[in-house]
């Protein structure tokens, strides 16, 4: 819907070009492109995980680790941070998600609720170096100048 109302406007204004509405389209479809090629991936990663029953294994090995709560969810937290630190919110999501659902049903939490944990970490990996997506966005939305290293 929104693209409709972009094209309307660009034409309304007359701003938008003919030339300038396929260049736009060439982009888009290029870059929704490489995003459904990574989530295929990604699906059938999570497949492949769930049928080696790769999450049963993760959550007993982390059980058996320690039995503490407090400790599982510091520890969940922390890998989704490093997980945020170095890939995308929803590759990660998508990721992680079939891989810790096992745990945190063993823990007691919610899937709304672990959907809540892994968002909110994986928006804070994302704000901090190696990669930080989140920071860069951040700058560019407000007109900071970029760092001397990402140039």
């Amino acid at each position: 819907m929104a693209a409709v109302y972009a094209i309307y406007v660009g034409v309304l204004r007359r701003s938008l070009t003919w030339k300038g509405f396929m260049q736009a389209a060439e982009e888009t479809a290029s870059i929704e492109g490489a995003i459904t090629f990574i989530i295929c991936f990604i699906f059938v990663m999570s497949r492949i995980f769930t049928y080696e029953r790769l999450p049963h294994a993760i959550a007993d090995a982390m059980l058996s680790t320690t039995s503490n709560r407090i400790v599982l969810l510091l520890l969940i937290n922390l890998f989704m941070v490093l997980m945020g630190m170095i890939m995308d919110d929803i590759s990660s999501m998508l990721l992680a998600a079939p891989l810790l659902l096992p745990l945190f049903t063993k823990l007691g939490i919610s899937p709304v609720q672990m959907a809540a944990i892994m968002a909110v970490n994986q928006g804070s990996g994302q704000m901090t170096p190696p990669v930080a997506w989140g920071g860069l966005r951040s700058m560019g939305l407000h007109g900071v100048a970029k760092p001397k290293i990402e140039r």
